[in-house]
């Protein structure tokens, strides 16, 4: 065992030892409210059909199917490249880049005056919720101790699943 590994896992049983959440309840109730965006998202994904948006641009059914699909795969690329810069650069870092991400990709989408922009901001946007599932579970896994831990990571599970009420 090397002895940066050491130095993690006593910093690793130092966090579960922690008698409290060393962070106030506002970043949970902000951390909470990005993952109800992230899956208000998604769950809007599933209307992108009916959306007034879609008929404003006049897509086709091809080019709706390519938007979704957009959002989609690029969920997979977040979660990877930005969860990937969160491990390198913190995970500071890695939730402002999935923020920024959110916001210039929704921002695109809504102001998309036709498919082409729609899908890259889509991309974008896909990218940036992607990131936020993954960066999230394991922030809160970090900053946590751990005899709190599993109902935390429900609790954000949970402001994502009003999204969906």
């Amino acid at each position: 065992m090397s002895d940066k590994e050491l130095k993690l896992g006593e910093l690793r049983a130092r966090i579960d030892r922690l008698p409290i959440r060393p962070y106030p309840v506002s970043w949970m109730v902000i951390i909470g409210l990005g993952y109800f965006f992230a899956f208000y998202d998604i769950l809007t994904l599933s209307f992108a059909i009916v959306s007034p948006m879609v008929q404003q641009l006049k897509m086709t059914r091809l080019e709706i199917s390519e938007a979704v699909s957009a959002s989609l795969f690029s969920y997979i690329i977040g979660a990877y490249f930005v969860a990937t810069i969160s491990d390198y650069w913190g995970r500071r870092w890695g939730l402002i880049t999935n923020a920024i991400l959110i916001a210039v990709g929704s921002l695109g989408s809504a102001l998309s005056t036709n498919a082409i922009v729609l899908i890259v901001s889509r991309l974008i946007t896909g990218m940036g919720i992607g990131a936020e599932i993954a960066i999230i579970n394991t922030y809160i896994s970090e900053i946590t101790p751990a005899y709190i831990r599993g109902k935390m990571v429900q609790f954000t599970y949970l402001a994502g699943a009003w999204a969906s009420q």
